[in-house]
């Protein structure tokens, strides 16, 4: 299968191809920097960015903001992700993450979602580098620390709104972004209107039906190979047991792993995110990440009055408590926005908070 087979070479065919497409759709949509993407033919992928600083690390990544060697003035994110290779072999599943990651980013078309630019294998020491647009600004969870107290409703609201919009476009193309929590979403320094940007889709998930709108390309058609989707989704002992962040998981992912995952699930994360923003805290946070998953499997949502250290609470409506609600229901078929997106877009706490 693709998956069990790739070879560093027919990856590096992949990236090329992913690269040249998000080249493509810029020119499509008329992008100011659609023309200055292209990459210098004469230059080594790998030299033609000049390092500017570290934005962040992962498990098996790093971010770093760069500029362009022959064009100072433009600045983009660099993800470099490291890929084992054994004999020739690249690591299946650490392959379909990549390979989901650049499908994401080169489909996915939303103002909150990055736009890839390139994409290439730094052929130094085998690390696939992911270059795209630069979100500016702090992630929302180092904007609270920074204030030290919880979001107001109508921020929360607004920026709610934003990510149902960003969802929408990412579910419309069968990806499940898995990993919504407030390190992964910027709020963009440069916007007046408080715009969100989703970063690290490291760990998205791909479905096997996508809607009849998606775009097909050489990624997606790697991705969707029916050989690779039951590899991922029978990995086993090869595989992670838990994908995602404990306090932000659905019921039913604890319990099914990745073939649970559903634009459900992602619905389930953006209600713990809503409450955490207007009350300091996730809803069903434990001492341990086994005593998180009983609480999320057992415990309804309660809305406090006062925080932990007795102080009074903001004031949230009825509306936005019952949207919270509605978001983390139990079972799936009676999960708000499981049936339809009008469901959740049409809400009252969106009518009451405009």
């Amino acid at each position: 299968s693709v998956l069990n087979y790739m070879s560093p070479e027919e990856l590096d065919v992949l990236l090329a191809r992913a690269a040249a497409v998000g080249r493509a759709r810029a020119a499509v949509r008329g992008d100011e920097d659609s023309q200055t993407t292209a990459p210098e033919s004469d230059t080594p992928p790998s030299k033609r960015y000049r390092f500017i600083r570290t934005l962040g690390r992962g498990g098996t990544s790093r971010v770093d903001l760069v500029s362009r060697v022959q064009r100072e003035g433009e600045e983009l994110a660099l993800k470099r992700i490291r890929v084992k290779c054994v004999n020739g072999q690249l690591e299946p599943l650490q392959v379909r993450q990549v390979l989901a990651e650049l499908h994401a980013l080169e489909i996915c078309s939303h103002p909150s979602i990055p736009r890839l630019t390139d994409a290439f294998r730094d052929k130094a020491d085998g690390g696939v580098c992911l270059v795209m647009t630069v979100a500016r600004g702090k992630d929302l969870m180092a904007t609270f620390q920074e204030r030290g107290k919880p979001f107001s409703q109508g921020e929360v609201m607004n920026w709610a709104r934003v990510l149902l919009e960003s969802l929408e476009a990412i579910h419309s193309q069968g990806i499940v972004y898995v990993d919504i929590k407030p390190e992964n979403i910027v709020l963009q320094e440069d916007e007046e209107d408080g715009r969100l940007s989703l970063v690290d889709f490291g760990l998205c998930f791909v479905t096997p039906h996508r809607d009849s709108s998606s775009h097909a390309s050489s990624v997606s058609c790697a991705l969707m190979s029916e050989e690779v989707q039951r590899s991922m989704l029978l990995a086993g002992d090869d595989g992670p047991s838990f994908w995602g962040t404990a306090e932000y998981a659905a019921p039913e992912v604890i319990d099914g792993g990745v073939a649970a995952f559903s634009r459900a699930s992602d619905f389930w994360s953006l209600g713990v995110l809503m409450y955490e923003l207007l009350y300091g805290r996730t809803p069903f946070r434990g001492h341990s990440a086994e005593q998180t998953f009983n609480n999320i499997r057992m415990r309804g949502v309660q809305f406090p009055e006062r925080d932990t250290r007795g102080r009074e609470q903001p004031v949230v409506s009825m509306e936005v408590q019952q949207l919270i609600r509605g978001l983390l229901r139990q079972k799936v078929e009676y999960r708000l926005g499981t049936a339809s997106r009008s469901e959740l877009a049409n809400h009252p706490a969106f009518r009451a908070a405009t």
